[in-house]
């Protein structure tokens, strides 16, 4: 791999501008040896002439950018060191409280601290100093790539020179201080964090290789599963269209399996998201605050979803050949996905992924809880893919509740008409969002009215359930849908929640309509036509329920159909907002050169994060 490639490979995307600009100095070299004169035409003066022009650009240039990367990084180290002396007091702080699990600090206005979460907070300190450590080695082989290539190209010794002269004699290289203090930080940490055990500490402070490529084995049995998911799924499909099944029983293996279904689908995407944003370098692990040393990664998503999805398509082939297997009652095959899920999911035992799976109930914990929980990132994330899943929601309560119906001899199971349950599933959503914007408004110091238009948002989509259940349910009172009053009433709030959620999702959420570029922002990662792309993607997706009404009040499609092509518009529209929502979070994160976690000891927790002060979320 070349330099150049494997530089933008290795380099801190939140530094990127901060580093030196390999490729401009290349391109200099290019145009230099390209725009040269023949020899023959030209006399010796005017060739030195223009050799010493090229020289002087190509130097000055490689000055500007050595002042640059020097300047960036003392104030990075100036910061570490400023960093650590508060760190100094707060481990003389511990030894004090005797090394326990909670501890005070010297402010007697601070709260009590817990050993655990000064751990994370040295680790993420140490991991910020050997990703400084990589910028300073980074550049410096990028300083002496770039003169060896001037010198090959012009057959001078200039650039070996000016390396040996300004590079290797600069604070930038010579400094010991950066290596000193990560020397200390190993030394404090295995002292005080670590009770003098080596091993266990540097297992903790240990920082994966930069660019470390996935798991093989992960790759091939996410391969195989995924291959044998396609050929099952071909033979389901075979066989439900040419077994002789009677059309109550095609209708009910409809209706118990597009929930799990969508949910697959949606798994899918969420895989897709993330092998796209470690692509254009959206550092996700980050913005999710999760532990760099230790999550998921796209392949390990997608071995996820590859599984889920070959044993639900296994359940679903067994269900429509129950008569081979001699199961005579097999409503419960679609149950069997559920139950492993929730059990995998909910497992104490520190086995199949434990982090990321109390990571993500921890988070359905924190929605759940939104008025009295301080709102993450990740948190107003997960909550915001719940929104789009509230069609999996009614239909794995549906699938539920005809299990419970059937064995248990509880009125008519085969009746998948709609209750209040199913109304009160499709609010809750909105309603943590809803939650979620209050709790932020009580928290932010600005009490900033964003917050508030945010909240109305989700308000309109539960005026919008609201009328859409009430016309569903006095739908019989009419001869066609357009007689009753609540469908305008409907159509109304429809188009009102249209609106206003396209145009949060544009100018709030992507930060579009904000640059001399039309329509769009003045730093972009995907390519300027995919943000047109999504301006109308947006926009059409959410008025799918305009062609669900058509369509519906013209017999065309059922109600049931229509809800299932809705559901796959909303996790597609999703999927699509996933990209450029992190990719305005990760901007941001940019701007304030922001590559950690800020798991701050001296402030409360409502203070942290600084991210989110100005992303309203």
């Amino acid at each position: 791999m070349k330099f150049g490639q494997n530089l933008d490979r290795l380099m801190v995307n939140e530094w990127r501008e901060q580093y030196v600009n390999y490729e401009l100095l290349k391109q200099m070299i290019q145009n230099g040896v390209d725009e040269a004169p023949d020899f023959g035409d030209y006399p010796l003066v005017l060739l030195n002439e223009y050799f010493e022009e090229v020289k002087h650009e190509f130097f000055t240039a490689c000055a500007q950018e050595m002042v640059k990367v020097q300047l960036f990084f003392e104030e990075k180290l100036a910061a570490a060191q400023r960093k650590q002396t508060s760190f100094k007091a707060t481990l003389a702080d511990l030894r004090e409280a005797g090394g326990g699990r909670q501890f005070h600090l010297r402010d007697p206005q601070q709260q009590p601290q817990t050993t655990r979460r000064l751990r994370s907070a040295y680790s993420e300190f140490y991991l910020m100093l050997i990703l400084l450590q990589n910028y300073r080695t980074l550049n410096q082989t990028a300083f002496r790539k770039i003169c060896k290539k001037y010198d090959k190209n012009f057959r001078s010794t200039e650039g070996q020179l000016w390396y040996k002269t300004v590079v290797e004699t600069s604070p930038f290289v010579n400094k010991t201080d950066l290596n000193n203090l990560i020397e200390e930080v190993e030394n404090l940490y295995i002292e005080y964090l670590a009770h003098g055990d080596r091993a266990k500490a540097m297992t903790k402070l240990r920082v994966p290789p930069l660019g470390e490529p996935p798991n093989p084995f992960r790759v091939f049995f996410a391969g195989l599963f995924l291959g044998l998911f396609f050929v099952a799924a071909i033979m389901t499909g075979i066989s439900y269209i040419f077994l002789d099944l009677d059309a109550t029983f095609r209708e009910l293996f409809v209706h118990l399996y597009r929930g799990p279904f969508i949910l697959i689908w949606y798994t899918f995407l969420v895989a897709t998201n993330l092998f796209i944003w470690q692509n254009v370098g959206i550092n996700y692990v980050l913005i999710f605050e999760l532990n760099p040393r230790k999550h998921l990664r796209p392949t390990d998503v997608l071995l996820i979803a590859s599984l889920l999805a070959y044993g639900w398509i296994l359940c679903a082939l067994a269900f429509l050949h129950r008569e081979i297997f001699e199961v005579e009652k097999p409503f419960y095959f679609p149950l069997i996905p559920l139950g492993i899920v929730i059990a995998a999911v909910l497992n104490p035992i520190r086995i199949l992924e434990y982090n990321a799976r109390m990571w993500l109930v921890s988070l359905l914990g924190r929605i759940v809880t939104a008025p009295f929980s301080y709102v993450t990132f990740a948190a107003f994330w997960l909550s915001e893919q719940i929104t789009s899943l509230t069609i999996c929601l009614v239909d794995h309560y549906m699938l539920c509740r005809f299990c419970l119906r059937y064995y248990a001899n509880l009125g008519n199971p085969f009746d998948f008409e709609p209750d209040y349950v199913v109304f009160v599933l499709r609010i809750l959503p909105a309603w943590f969002r809803l939650c979620q914007c209050s709790r932020r408004f009580q928290e932010s110091a600005s009490k900033s009215i964003w917050y508030g238009l945010n909240a109305l948002k989700y308000s309109l989509t539960i005026v919008m359930v609201i009328f859409s259940f009430i016309q569903m349910e006095t739908n019989g009172q009419y001869q066609s849908i357009f007689d009753s009053p609540w469908t305008y009433s409907y159509i109304l709030s429809a188009l009102l929640w249209t609106v206003y959620h396209s145009f949060w999702d544009l100018r709030n959420d992507f930060g579009l309509f904000t640059a001399e570029h039309k329509f769009l922002r003045e730093k972009l990662i995907y390519r300027k036509s995919f943000y047109y792309f999504i301006i109308i993607a947006d926009v059409l997706l959410r008025c799918f329920w305009m062609l669900e009404i058509f369509l519906v009040s013209q017999d065309h499609a059922t109600p049931y159909n229509c809800k299932t092509f809705g559901a796959l518009c909303d996790i597609t529209l999703r999927f699509l907002w996933n990209l450029f929502r992190l990719e305005n979070e990760h901007l941001y994160n940019c701007g304030n050169f922001r590559a950690t976690r800020d798991i701050n000891l001296w402030i409360s927790e409502e203070d942290m994060n600084p991210q989110h002060k100005k992303i309203y979320f």
